[in-house]
């Protein structure tokens, strides 16, 4: 008990000296800080800390920043770390190291979520501004005063992640971003809603002119997902189709098992209600399967597919290992189903029943791929956590008029990741279509 007595004295005492501040030089004031962690055992965590603080706060930054770095290796306490992490951050910018600060707050962002979260966020978008990534600073920031602005929550978090679209540099490699606040939210278009089919409610949103691209989002997910390519498209002069998979987002399903063959029917029957003969295709994961079984049974209404971090058969599987990343991004789908389904309490099941689907199709044999007559771009992940690199091989060697695209920094999720190269993928593949 004494000991503690004794630091929370010298934690009052601390805390008065802080208050004291603005009547004091700079030189008092280190000096009456160094008088008072010298009084802590050596290797004191928050003696390091305070002194680190100190300095800092009279413009001795090349002095603060060591002391912070060994408050923190030397076992500083949690609620006092997350401080540590943004002040140093905060310094190593000062010091124009702005990347390193980047790279801490980004790591420190990974770890725990607190009240000084938009403190954080807002020393994040200092140090995106100075590595001249200023919209993606400025969606940080607009992020962190959403939560602020309770009549205007939803338009100010729409901004932030509007800006996300044409941020030049931006990166969500961890998906924390795509976890808390989900994609972009697709362009508004009066072109979209439901079309009836095949026992199902099928929805979709059209935007823009000239040729069509046919979006055909990943398991589990929705069109919405496409938030960050849609716009990209559009500025490149393509008409873009988006669609939910039958019992995915705002589509429903009748009893039947869910299969690839049935997805792919229903994409064919927006086609027709859109008077649109022919799109290119571009499938992520399960849709790059719909976009398959479609070049199959429908050649002629497709120019081309884009498939991006799917297989063919059950050999193409890597064994599943979960990351964060994945945990992320199944949160996310998670409270997207509830917000968008018919059946919002039914995720559990919805989740089994497509697995099911993907445990057993598709089932394509080299012969089957040998017949394909559209062109195939397959698209690899660098970091691919779910599709082995020789199936896409395989895929490339097979399927006549095929090429590969390996996708660098990335894994299953490029299109949320890092926007800007899968887009540049897509409108080089699309290219080729035209």
């Amino acid at each position: 008990m004494a000991n503690y007595d004794g630091i929370q004295a010298w934690e009052a005492r601390i805390a008065a000296l802080w208050a004291e501040f603005d009547a004091l030089s700079g030189a008092d004031f280190l000096a009456r800080m160094v008088a008072l962690t010298t009084e802590r055992p050596q290797g004191d965590a928050r003696a390091a800390f305070e002194l680190a603080s100190a300095d800092d706060s009279i413009g001795e930054e090349a002095s603060a920043a060591p002391l912070y770095e060994a408050a923190m290796r030397l076992g500083l306490e949690p609620s006092l770390r997350r401080q540590a992490s943004i002040q140093l951050a905060s310094t190593l910018r000062n010091l124009g190291r702005a990347d390193e600060g980047l790279a801490l707050l980004h790591a420190e962002r990974l770890q725990a979520s607190d009240d000084l979260d938009d403190a954080l966020a807002v020393f994040e978008s200092l140090l995106l501004a100075d590595l001249g990534r200023e919209r993606e600073g400025l969606s940080r920031a607009l992020g962190a005063m959403a939560g602020h602005l309770p009549r205007y929550r939803r338009s100010v978090t729409n901004y932030a992640k509007a800006l996300l679209t044409t941020a030049v540099g931006f990166s969500d490699d961890d998906l924390f971003l795509f976890a808390r606040d989900g994609a972009p939210e697709l362009p508004d278009t009066t072109d979209r809603g439901h079309i009836t089919h095949d026992g199902a409610r099928i929805w979709y949103a059209s935007h823009g002119t000239g040729p069509a691209v046919v979006l055909l989002h990943g398991g589990l997910g929705h069109a919405g997902n496409w938030g960050y390519q849609v716009p990209a498209l559009l500025a490149a002069g393509y008409r873009t189709v988006a669609i939910d998979s039958r019992g995915h987002g705002r589509s429903t399903r009748d009893d039947r098992p869910y299969s690839y063959e049935l997805m792919a029917g229903d994409v064919l029957a927006v086609l027709d209600h859109l008077s649109i003969d022919r799109a290119a295709f571009v499938g992520w994961s399960d849709g790059a399967c719909i976009a398959l079984v479609l070049a199959d049974m429908a050649p002629e209404r497709a120019t081309g597919v884009m498939f991006f971090a799917c297989n063919v058969d059950d050999t193409g599987t890597l064994p599943f290992v979960g990351t964060p990343v994945i945990d992320r991004c199944f949160s996310r789908h998670g409270k997207d189903y509830a917000a968008l389904s018919a059946t919002p309490d039914d995720f559990g099941p919805f989740v089994e029943a497509v697995g099911a689907m993907q445990r057993s199709q598709p089932n394509y044999g080299a012969a089957d791929l040998a017949t394909l007559s559209r062109p195939f771009t397959i698209v690899q992940a660098e970091f691919e956590e779910f599709i082995r690199p020789e199936h896409a091989r395989y895929l490339t060697a097979t399927i006549p008029s095929a090429k590969l695209v390996t996708l660098p920094g990335v894994s299953h999720f490029a299109p949320l990741q890092r926007p800007a190269t899968f887009n540049a993928a897509v409108l080089e593949f699309l290219k080729a279509q035209n």
